[in-house]
């Protein structure tokens, strides 16, 4: 679905951890993600509302060990797409 630009994807790993929503850049996931800032709200149409408690970056791709080092820990759920021109991606913690 993501890569025909339907929408973002929630993916949720094996290990349960947290939701991940995920969007490629081409998508409109970094004009969607970008601006995002801490401390805003974010509701999520069928997964709730959320507050933005932290902003980092992982390379691309990333591992759930790198999810860990930049918010220390697993937040409840994740907005992921890719930085254009690089090969890392933001990611927004949602708690």
């Amino acid at each position: 679905m993501v890569d025909a630009c339907i929408g973002p994807i929630h993916f949720t790993p094996n290990d349960g951890y947290s939701l991940f929503i995920t969007e490629h850049d081409f998508c409109g996931g970094w004009a969607r993600f970008s601006g995002i800032g801490v401390g805003e709200t974010v509701s999520i149409p069928g997964y709730g509302t959320y507050t933005v408690t932290g902003r980092g970056t992982v390379p691309n791709p990333g591992t759930t060990n790198d999810v860990i080092a930049v918010f220390g820990g697993f937040p409840r759920a994740i907005l992921q797409t890719c930085i254009p021109g690089t090969s890392t991606m933001l990611l927004i913690a949602l708690n």
